[in-house]
C-alpha cells in the first residue's frame, strides 16, 4: 500500500519517471529533502514519520511547503501539491459520509481537483509575497469547536469522525489579517487539502460565505446612503461610532445587521443607513458568496 500511494503521489505531479522493483524517488512531502534517492516504498515511511497526525504536524508541513516557494524551489513546491491529494476519494467520502452524501461530496471533489490545486498553488505564492509565514492551525473535531457553519454541517453529517484542519497564515502574531490557505484531513497516513466549495455539495450545507476586514471591505462599497443624524442625538452633541456586525448576500446587499457598540440614540441611524448600501459580489474561485464583515458608522458633529 506505501508503494502505491508514493506512485500515485507521483503520478499526480504529471512525472515520466518509470516504477520498477527497483526504482528510486526523492521522498515526497517529508521536511529538508536533500533529493537523495530512495524506494516507493522508503519516500512513503518518510512522508508518514515526517508529519504528524496534530496541529504542529499540519503547521509544519505546510511552513515547509511556503519555505520552499520563497526559496524558488519549484519541484519541491511541487511535490508537496501532490501529496496533498486525497488517494481515492471516493472510497474515503463514502466511508465518512455514507453512500450518498459521499457521492456527492467525491463527485464534486473529483471535478474540482485540478482547479483546487491550482488555487491552492496561488494562495501560497501570494502568502510567500506578503511575507505571512507563520501559519496558524485550528483544529476542528466536533460542530462545537468552530463557528463556521459549514464545517459544523460537515461535521454534524459524519458518520465515521474525521477531525477537520483550517488553516491561514499571516507575519506573526500580531498581525490581525490573516491570510486564509485551506481546509485539510488526515488520510492514510498524511495530511490531504480541498476547497470549501467541496463542502458545498452536502445537502445540508448552508450558503457559502467568508469573513472579510472591514477596511478591505469598504473598498467594495458602491452605493453609500448616509445616516440621517438623530435630532436629539444632534441637540445633546452625542457623537461617537457605531460598530455593526454584518452579512453581506451573495448579490452585494445586506443580509443581516448585528450592533456590536455604540450610544443608544446613534444605533437606529446607522441600521438604516447601511441597510441601504450595495458592495460589488465577492468571488471565491469564481463562485459568488456571502461575506460576514464589520462597519464601522462614524457620527460627529
Amino acid at each position: 500500500m506505501g508503494s502505491k500511494r508514493a506512485v500515485g503521489c507521483i503520478l499526480i505531479l504529471f512525472a515520466t519517471v518509470m516504477f520498477s522493483g527497483s526504482a528510486v524517488l526523492a521522498a515526497p512531502c517529508s521536511p529538508n529533502d536533500t533529493h537523495t534517492p530512495v524506494t516507493a516504498t522508503q519516500a512513503t515511511e518518510t512522508a508518514l514519520a515526517a508529519y504528524p497526525e496534530s496541529a504542529e504536524g499540519l503547521k509544519n508541513l505546510l511552513q515547509d511547503w511556503l519555505a520552499a516557494i520563497k526559496a524558488g524551489d519549484t519541484a519541491k513546491s511541487a511535490q508537496f501539491l501532490g501529496c496533498f491529494a486525497i488517494p481515492d476519494p471516493a472510497a474515503w467520502f463514502e466511508n465518512t459520509f455514507g453512500p450518498v452524501e459521499g457521492a456527492r461530496l467525491s463527485a464534486k471533489y473529483q471535478a474540482l481537483q485540478a482547479q483546487d490545486v491550482e488555487w491552492l498553488r496561488k494562495r501560497g505564492e501570494q502568502v510567500v509575497k506578503q511575507d505571512k509565514l507563520t501559519v496558524v492551525v485550528a483544529v476542528n473535531a466536533k460542530p462545537e469547536d468552530t463557528r463556521s457553519k459549514v464545517l459544523q454541517a460537515i461535521l454534524n453529517a459524519e458518520l465515521h469522525p474525521a477531525t477537520l484542519y483550517d488553516t491561514s497564515s499571516r507575519v506573526d502574531a500580531s498581525d490581525n489579517s490573516a491570510y486564509f490557505l485551506g481546509y485539510f484531513v488526515y488520510i492514510d497516513g498524511g495530511f490531504r487539502y480541498f476547497e470549501q466549495q467541496v463542502m458545498q455539495a452536502l445537502s445540508s450545507a448552508p450558503p457559502l460565505r467568508i469573513a472579510i476586514g472591514g477596511n478591505v471591505q469598504a473598498a467594495r462599497l458602491i452605493n453609500r446612503v448616509q445616516p440621517v443624524y438623530p435630532e436629539e442625538a444632534s441637540k445633546e452633541k452625542i457623537s461617537g461610532t457605531v460598530k455593526l456586525h454584518v452579512v453581506i448576500a451573495k448579490d452585494g446587499k445586506i443580509q443581516q445587521i448585528q450592533v456590536v457598540s455604540g450610544h443608544p440614540l446613534l444605533v437606529q441611524a446607522a441600521i438604516d443607513a447601511v441597510k441601504q448600501w450595495q458592495y460589488q459580489p465577492i468571488l471565491l474561485n469564481g463562485q459568488p458568496v456571502e461575506v460576514d464583515t464589520q462597519i464601522d458608522v462614524i457620527f460627529s458633529q
